[in-house]
């Protein structure tokens, strides 16, 4: 659906990293760690290792485990065999053997840390902070007695920088994490853009605007993906609460880089959220002019005329996503929404069509429960009121509650079927959002004339 995944379109998702940056949390599923031992991808070319692997293949744990240790005395780099074991199985997502195989690395190699540093990452991510700091306290220690590979000692001591950077950053205490962000920029001079983006947003946090643009200058050089400067301070003083700010900083990423795609989308996007259509459609023009075949361009246009309810503008430009990449999600979603909307009923048959097959192709997907919406208000459209309920009930269920996109739809099945005062609680419900939805306006609408 348009409303909620405005951010995903645009390829650089640069209003959610930027979030995440200053929040310095990171998501990890059923207590696992994102990125277990990268030490792992570094030795699989060697031999005992690649032995160890189809051994593994073959269930002959206990033969994995001779062939691991053999390759770790040959080469120091190479971390314990449990620890190796645990991050496959992370990879593999088996969290009751990641977890076996931790406990058991801790069990057999107390003095060496990096089993430690993976079970405080998983700590952090899953908020148990304090035992998060316990585990970082622990790694401290051990470093200082540390003998083995330079280059492995080199990796704790930044992975220790990285989670103290953000627990300190949670605590909101800036001075802190600014100190383990400087070291960090000592220990990973590959990674500099990252870091200097992330030290910038501390800098921000701290009221040293110029200092963080500068740092946020050094980053674009390091790396020229990154976002214009000026637009990224913009985002966070938006998600600051300040508003003229924004506005003045993201004039200046305008006037600075007029031509730069990114630049123009994240514009398009801040400006869609807050609510300004004429604005988002100036600037989603801008990088279409730039680049009429990007699918982030055609994709936000497309978005913001279906706020705008000018439909065949819509349907012009998710039929050119479609065309762009026609596996993309977004794109034939809003296209049978768009289809849906429509006063041709041929239309409407093109929007079941997609929104059947999207309710097919993604069910295990995250963009599960907006297929189902959207699955769910082509079939009222086209009078099949049993199945529509369904559909809305499990995209609910899937989201874990109704989106207000999703609410509208079924608070309009609701007040057809004659139950006024389930269409006004959701209703209601779904206009207590700050955020814009595409059918907000209808939502306002129904309600009032429900409550008459």
């Amino acid at each position: 659906m348009v409303r909620s995944r405005i951010g995903w379109m645009i390829v650089s998702c640069v209003l959610v990293v930027s979030l995440a940056l200053l929040s310095g949390q990171m998501a990890r599923a059923e207590g696992l760690p994102e990125d277990p031992s990268a030490d792992v991808e570094k030795v699989n070319n060697d031999p005992d290792v690649v032995a160890a692997m189809e051994l593994l293949k073959s269930g002959n744990i206990d033969g994995a485990i001779e062939k691991l240790e053999a390759a770790a005395k040959k080469n120091p780099t190479i971390p314990p065999a449990e620890v190796v074991l645990a991050s496959l199985f992370a990879k593999s997502k088996d969290g009751r053997g990641f977890r076996v195989w931790i406990e058991k690395a801790v069990d057999k190699h107390p003095k060496d840390p990096e089993a430690y540093v993976i079970m405080a990452q998983v700590a952090a991510a899953e908020q148990r902070i304090t035992e998060a700091r316990l585990l970082a306290d622990k790694i401290k220690t051990l470093l200082d007695d540390f003998q083995g590979d330079a280059k492995r000692k080199a990796a704790f001591e930044s992975a220790l920088h990285e989670l103290l950077a953000g627990l300190a950053t949670r605590d909101k205490d800036w001075e802190k994490a600014k100190s383990h962000l400087q070291a960090l920029l000592t220990l990973q001079p590959a990674n500099n853009a990252k870091i200097l983006q992330r030290l910038a947003g501390v800098l921000f946090q701290q009221g040293k605007v110029d200092e963080a643009l500068e740092k946020l200058r050094a980053a674009k050089i390091a790396n020229e993906k990154m976002l214009t400067p000026e637009a990224q301070v913009a985002l966070w003083y938006e998600s600051a609460g300040d508003h003229p700010k924004a506005i003045e900083m993201f004039t200046k990423a305008l006037t600075v880089a007029p031509k730069d795609i990114q630049t123009r989308l994240v514009a398009a996007e801040w400006a869609l959220k807050i609510d300004d259509l004429d604005t988002a459609r100036q600037q989603a023009e801008a990088a279409l002019k730039e680049d009429p075949k990007s699918l982030a361009a055609n994709l936000m246009m497309g978005t913001v005329a279906l706020f705008q309810h000018d439909y065949p503008a819509a349907e012009k430009h998710f039929q050119a996503a479609m065309a762009i990449q026609p596996s993309n999600f977004s794109a034939s979603n809003n296209l049978a929404l768009v289809y849906c909307a429509q006063d041709d009923k041929a239309k409407w048959q093109l929007a079941k069509q997609y929104a059947e097959m999207n309710a097919r192709l993604f069910e295990k997907t995250r963009y599960a429960p907006e297929a189902f919406s959207t699955f769910g208000r082509v079939l009222f459209k086209l009078g099949n009121v049993g199945d529509a309920e369904k559909a809305f009930i499990q995209s609910a269920r899937m989201a874990g509650a109704f989106s207000p996109d999703t609410a509208y739809y079924y608070a309009e099945l609701l007040a057809e079927a004659g139950k006024k005062d389930e269409a006004k609680k959701l209703l209601q419900s779904s206009l207590k959002t700050k955020a814009p939805f595409s059918e907000r306006a209808n939502a306002e609408a129904l309600l009032q004339r429900l409550s008459q």
